[in-house]
């Protein structure tokens, strides 16, 4: 009985198991198998190959209610399971002044602003089933964290959202890098983000650079970690200048820190 425990226990397990409100874990199988597949919060893994067996990555959105959940798995004829525990985050609340025209979305903006939004998560549905990136993801500009992930935000009292991303500070015209191997799949000019590249690096792994002054790469583009994607700005709904970056699987946002 405890060698088969051991046995299952090698086979497969998850890190980390206690994952915070807007947290990032990943999911490693031992041993090949025909047919892998599996599911976390209504969200199916895409398993990644590799010679010892295969793997995958989940993420917590950051309003997910704590407390334990299950990743589900098919492994050929067999099922198995892993425990989740979702802790809670206390995340900050910003109060941020901007222009009443900019905190105000009225109905033609809000319709401009619903359909930009809606060609980014056209992207962040589609599966590259190729692995892009490699090794390790680095930071896009060295700047400090102006604007932390998940930040509860009021503008001029008016308008409330969650923040999707991390800000960096950056000056205009500072040099944006892209944080790990990837395809360019989308650059747009949008009322919120402003002039923004979206990158794909395979596998619903996919990250955002926003309010760019200047956007240095075409839509197929293939680029290699570190490559500059663009010059930062204040483009967009943006009160000075500075880098919004934003790191997506399964089109759901989640803290870059717990991927860095």
């Amino acid at each position: 009985m405890k060698f088969l425990l051991f046995t299952l226990l090698l086979r497969i397990w998850a890190y980390p198991t206690k994952v915070p409100q807007g947290g990032f874990f990943r999911v490693n199988l031992v041993g090949q198998w025909q047919n892998v597949a599996g599911c976390f919060l209504g969200d199916s893994l895409a398993f990644i190959p590799h010679p010892q067996g295969s793997y995958t990555f989940g993420v917590v959105i950051m309003n997910q209610e704590p407390g334990e959940y299950w990743i589900k798995l098919n492994l050929d004829d067999q099922r198995d399971s892993i425990l989740i525990t979702v802790t809670p985050v206390e995340f900050k609340e910003e109060c941020i002044t901007v222009p009443v025209k900019m905190a105000v979305i009225d109905t033609v903006l809000e319709r401009r602003v619903k359909e930009e939004r809606e060609r980014i998560i056209n992207k962040l549905q589609q599966l590259t089933p190729e692995l892009l990136w490699d090794g390790g993801f680095i930071r896009p500009v060295p700047g400090i964290v102006t604007s932390p992930f998940g930040a509860k935000r009021v503008f001029s009292g008016v308008t409330k959202s969650r923040h999707r991303g991390v800000d960096f500070k950056a000056g205009l015209g500072e040099e944006i890098m892209v944080t790990n191997k990837g395809k360019v799949v989308l650059t747009d000019n949008q009322y919120l983000l402003g002039k923004c590249v979206l990158v794909d690096h395979g596998y619903n792994l996919y990250t955002l650079y926003g309010h760019l002054d200047t956007i240095l790469v075409n839509e197929g583009d293939l680029l290699k970690k570190g490559d500059v994607v663009g010059l930062s700005g204040s483009t967009g709904r943006s009160t000075a200048p500075h880098l919004h970056f934003s790191i997506y699987l399964y089109v759901h946002p989640f803290d870059p820190f717990s991927l860095f």
